[in-house]
C-alpha cells in the first residue's frame, strides 16, 4: 500500500480519536453549488434535516443528477462499529442516506475514495452492507468530491456517490443487510510506514 495512503489513513484515525474535541469544518468545492438547481437538484426538503449545501458540497464540483431507480436495485453502504457517543453499532442495523455502487476490500480504500473526512464524519467504514430498494426511489448521483483536512493530507474521493431523502432512507421501501466486515492494515505495516516516513522527513531536512 502506498505510503501516502497510509499516512492519510492514520492521520484520519488520529482525528477520529479526537473528534469530540475538534471543530467540524465543511469542505468547499471549487464550483459553488446552488441549492435545488440543475447542477445538483437537492432541495432543503430532500436534504432535511441536514443542511442541503453540506450535501451538495460532498459531490465533486457540487454536481449531481436525480435518477429514479427501480425496485430491486442494490447499493452498498459503509459505516462505523460505534456511534459518536462511543456506543457499539451491531453490524447490519445501520440505516443511512449516502450510498455507493463501489465495493472495497478494506477500510482505508473506502475512507479515501468515499472521502470520509473525520473532521466532518466519524465514519470509519468498519462494515459494509447491502442496501436494496423495494420500490422505485429517487437517488441523487454524482462523484464523491475530495475532502481536505488540516495540513496536506487529503481524502481524494472518486467513488460513485448516491444520496437519498430521509423519508426514503428510513422508510419501509428499503432494506439494509449486513455484507461483510472490512479489513484494516496490520500493525506491522503501520509501524513500518511511520518509520519510513520519519526517515524520509529527516533526510529531507538534512538536505534542505
Amino acid at each position: 500500500m502506498p505510503i501516502k495512503k497510509l499516512s492519510a489513513y492514520f492521520s484520519g484515525m488520529a482525528v477520529i480519536a479526537l473528534l469530540p474535541l475538534s471543530v467540524v469544518t465543511k469542505q468547499t468545492s471549487a464550483i459553488a453549488g446552488t441549492i435545488g438547481t440543475s447542477s445538483c437538484p437537492i432541495t432543503a426538503t430532500v436534504a432535511a434535516p441536514t443542511d442541503p449545501q453540506t450535501v451538495i458540497d460532498s459531490f465533486l464540483n457540487d454536481t449531481c443528477t436525480a435518477i429514479t431507480e427501480p425496485a430491486g436495485t442494490t447499493f452498498y453502504r459503509y459505516y462505523s462499529d460505534t456511534y459518536p457517543s462511543g456506543q457499539p453499532i451491531p453490524p447490519g442495523i445501520s440505516a443511512g442516506r449516502f450510498l455507493t455502487t463501489d465495493q472495497f476490500n478494506n477500510s482505508y480504500d473506502a475512507i479515501a475514495q468515499l472521502a470520509l473526512n473525520p473532521s466532518i464524519t466519524p465514519n470509519t467504514a468498519k462494515y459494509e452492507e447491502k442496501v436494496t430498494f423495494l420500490a422505485p426511489i429517487t437517488v441523487y448521483q454524482g462523484i464523491a468530491g475530495p475532502q481536505p483536512i488540516t495540513g496536506s493530507t487529503e481524502y481524494p474521493g472518486g467513488a460513485v456517490q448516491y444520496f437519498i431523502s430521509g423519508t426514503d432512507a428510513f422508510g419501509s421501501n428499503i432494506t439494509y443487510t449486513y455484507f461483510q466486515t472490512l479489513a484494516t492494515p496490520e500493525p506491522s505495516i503501520i509501524l513500518g510506514a511511520i518509520a519510513f516516513l520519519a526517515i524520509g522527513i529527516g533526510i529531507k531536512r538534512k538536505l534542505s
